[in-house]
């Protein structure tokens, strides 16, 4: 049974966002498949869907036959070099099937790829090759991650040539480890006050500058996004695009917000599905205090962008740094915020499966493994109230994260 599937994307020939259909379907081993179908309407769309379900049925295969003779037949492929077959094959599908800055980024990989391999065969290369690649990489100080967008898209275009009938076979690739991750620090809850405080808003300045640049004047929008992801462990993109038709002011004591798509803007859930967080008692206070200010609109942006109130602010990082710097922190990643609150919630004994329903996690590992951080200050108390201590006659007492034992 084939599907269809849409999204909104700009399309570079009339430079303006319009509906993008791809076809979805499962192979023989329940895989799904895809494939673009482009800029077009949704009645051509749904026409060619047809075409697909009435192969199905037949037995017939759902793939689009091949343009270039497979390797088995009596005409021999043609010869493409690397940079040939990127710019001429792999990256025009790449730009009709994909998103702008997906295209953008493979084009800039693409363009190192070419600078070292794009005169070499598609067959003559292998994994030495590649090996000698990163190699010369590395001497250049690119970073790891870098290198493996770049080894990525090599991979990918290599499997697309054996598809399209260009390579017999593609070559083992060199696996990469990306060094350049960091563990995103644990705020804690104080850390967290500090940087409330910081942020926010003062009546009076605390001092007055007479010569040179006046003092900056703390946004008390950026204080709310980030009380507010504090609060709700929504991401950074999920608290900007908040609308005022997304509170629900009367859901439950203090009301809860919607969190959901904005096909005006563009903007997506990236779990692709909506779900309600409530709101806390606090944050209540801090958003009827933002609304009143605001003239109680029924909707319109909650965090409008300064340069185009029709649209939402994109990002608080300036100001986050700053307020970093007042507070005497190192500097706080802003999804630093969303592994604070569900850390905060895992230690006060909220439940995995509703973490998962809150913070919109498909995958239950991932909270497990990267958000749910538990200080060593949280453990210490789970031990002392566990009573643990009588073994063969001896009491071992826990004060202050040290062992004492006495007899």
């Amino acid at each position: 049974m084939a599907w269809l599937a849409k999204k909104k994307r700009l399309n570079l020939e009339s430079n303006r966002k319009a509906t993008y259909y791809t076809i979805c379907w499962r192979d023989e081993t329940s895989r799904v498949r895809s494939r673009g179908l482009g800029f077009v309407s949704a009645k051509e769309a749904r026409k060619l869907q047809k075409v697909l379900e009435r192969r199905q049925a037949a037995g017939l295969p759902l793939e689009p036959p091949r343009t270039v003779p497979s390797w088995q037949g009596p005409t021999k492929p043609e010869a493409y070099t690397l940079q040939r077959y990127l710019d001429d094959v792999y990256l025009p599908i790449v730009k009709r099937d994909k998103a702008p800055k997906t295209y953008l980024t493979c084009r800039t990989a693409a363009n190192a790829l070419n600078k070292v391999l794009g005169r070499k065969r598609l067959e003559r290369i292998d994994f030495p090759t590649v090996e000698t690649y990163i190699s010369h990489r590395k001497r250049q100080g690119r970073r790891s991650r870098t290198v493996i967008i770049e080894l990525r898209l090599l991979k990918r275009a290599m499997e697309h040539a054996v598809n399209y009938g260009a390579l017999e076979q593609a070559p083992t690739m060199p696996t990469l480890k990306d060094t350049d991750r960091r563990t995103i620090p644990l705020l804690t809850r104080a850390q967290a006050e500090l940087l409330l405080q910081a942020l926010r808003p003062l009546d009076v300045q605390p001092h007055r500058v007479t010569r040179g640049r006046p003092p900056i004047n703390r946004d008390p929008l950026t204080y709310l996004a980030i009380f507010m992801i504090l609060n709700t462990g929504m991401r950074k993109g999920e608290a900007l695009t908040r609308n005022w038709t997304d509170v629900r002011w009367d859901d439950g004591e203090t009301g809860s917000i919607l969190v959901s798509a904005h096909p005006e803007i563009g903007y997506d859930v990236k779990t692709r599905r909506d779900r309600v967080i409530p709101i806390s008692p606090e944050l209540r206070v801090e958003m009827e205090k933002a609304h009143t200010e605001a003239g109680r609109p029924e909707q319109g942006w909650i965090y409008p962008s300064p340069k185009n109130p029709r649209k939402p602010r994109a990002t608080f990082n300036k100001s986050l740094a700053r307020a970093c710097v007042r507070a005497g922190l190192p500097h706080v990643h802003p999804h630093a915020l969303r592994h604070a609150w569900a850390s905060r919630l895992a230690m006060e004994g909220v439940d995995r499966w509703s973490l998962m329903q809150l913070g919109g996690w498909k995958d239950g590992r991932v909270l497990d493994e990267i958000y749910a951080h538990v200080t060593s200050a949280h453990v210490r108390e789970a031990v002392m109230r566990t009573g643990i201590g009588a073994k063969e006659g001896a009491v071992v007492r826990v004060v202050a994260g040290e062992d004492t034992k006495v007899a």
